[in-house]
């Protein structure tokens, strides 16, 4: 069979593949890796300095030019610079995916582009609604190569991640208080961030993992990009590929996930900073049940992500089959979707050229709504230098 032609849009990611010392899970670039070994790929960046009514040329002819069988996009659920018009056109002639890894941030623009997709891969399926979880696939990023080593365990608890999202801070000096012996990495915390082959050698060497699922978006995430159907959300989905992909024992705050996750028992939930002191106690002195656990992890890495997932994403790519999209029009999506990409286009002006500033000026007019409302915000972050 000849192989597919993909076409990848996504802001950066050819500077990841060339860079071998990126190995962080959760990018896309390690996605793109995989494609490569069974399609023909090719990749187009484009730019936030030019102005939307650019990026959208640019795409459409990119895609003319290209002709490929299967669009993917990796961020246009958090980077929404795509018009209706533009949208529209690429569903009507080519085969789209979304890769949606942020889908409880940005739920009103998976809900507005995801319409247009075909084929959809999100680690958070349970958040779209019926007809769009009928063409999704569970996906998550990160390492799909086993990063188990027979190592000697340094570190009895370990955080690796932003200090200061939500609840972290608080939950890490409360075990820190407790004379629980943490070890945090990562931005604002006590070590500070590490390399790529440091991150899995700590993880590796690990008794205890911490994965926090609590969010405050509100706090979390800057004004601009703030989406109104996410703002009351307390939860986020977190990935464990990287653990699993080292054989760790994982203690997860409580948060919605598949079966396949729980009915292997390959990582045990906590509910609240009691219930999680109790466990680290408990699981730091049953060596036969946590490393059960571990085991348990490490198969459904071997079984699962390696395996089934892998096997239906390539089997999905290459069978793709076009299906008219018979989805009606919903202004109640469109407008919310709007909100999200006008704000967006204004996070991304102050980089900006004179010239593109004043088409996505004009561009922001066109839908009346928005008029006074966003107008009166640039002439805020003009004024004050925000």
């Amino acid at each position: 069979m000849q192989k597919k032609k993909i076409l990848i849009i996504s802001l950066k990611v050819k500077n990841k593949i060339a860079n071998t010392n990126h190995l962080y899970a959760g990018n896309d670039y390690l996605v793109a890796q995989l494609l490569r070994k069974k399609f023909h790929t090719t990749i187009y960046e484009y730019s936030l300095l030019n102005c939307f009514e650019d990026l959208n040329k640019a795409v459409i002819k990119i895609s003319k030019e290209v002709k490929p069988d299967i669009i993917l996009f990796f961020d246009l659920e958090s980077k929404p610079f795509l018009t209706l018009k533009s949208i529209k056109y690429l569903s009507n002639n080519f085969y789209l995916v979304n890769m949606c890894m942020d889908a409880d941030l940005f739920v009103s623009n998976n809900n507005f582009y995801n319409k247009y997709m075909d084929y959809i891969l999100t680690n958070s399926i349970y958040n779209f609604k019926p007809l769009i979880k009928k063409k999704s696939q569970h996906f998550d990023v990160g390492t799909f190569k086993s990063r188990k080593r027979k190592v000697k365990k340094k570190y009895d608890v370990v955080f690796l991640g932003t200090i200061n999202k939500s609840n972290r801070k608080e939950y890490i000096s409360f075990l820190k208080q407790k004379k629980i012996k943490v070890y945090d990495f990562g931005p604002g915390t006590s070590h500070g961030v590490v390399s790529p082959n440091e991150y899995y050698n700590i993880i590796n060497r690990a008794k205890i993992c911490l994965r926090f699922s609590s969010r405050d978006f509100k706090k979390d995430l800057p004004i601009l990009r703030q989406d109104p159907l996410s703002l009351d959300r307390k939860f986020q989905h977190v990935g464990f590929l990287d653990y699993l992909s080292c054989g760790a024992f994982l203690l997860v705050e409580k948060m919605e996930t598949l079966n396949v996750f729980t009915k292997n028992n390959c990582f045990k939930f906590f509910k609240n900073k009691e219930d999680l002191f109790v466990k680290i106690n408990f699981f730091l002195k049953n060596n036969a049940k946590r490393k059960k656990i571990s085991q348990n992890s490490y198969s459904v890495f071997k079984d699962y992500f390696q395996n089934k997932m892998l096997i239906n994403l390539y089997n999905n790519l290459s069978n793709t089959r076009k299906i008219k999209n018979n989805s009606s029009f919903n202004f109640k999506d469109y407008y919310l979707f709007r909100y999200n990409q006008n704000n967006f286009l204004i996070s991304t002006m102050k980089s900006k050229n004179l010239k593109s500033k004043i088409k996505d000026i004009f561009f922001i007019l066109k839908f009346p709504y928005f008029k006074y409302f966003f107008l009166m915000k640039l002439a805020i972050k003009k004024l004050f230098k925000i």
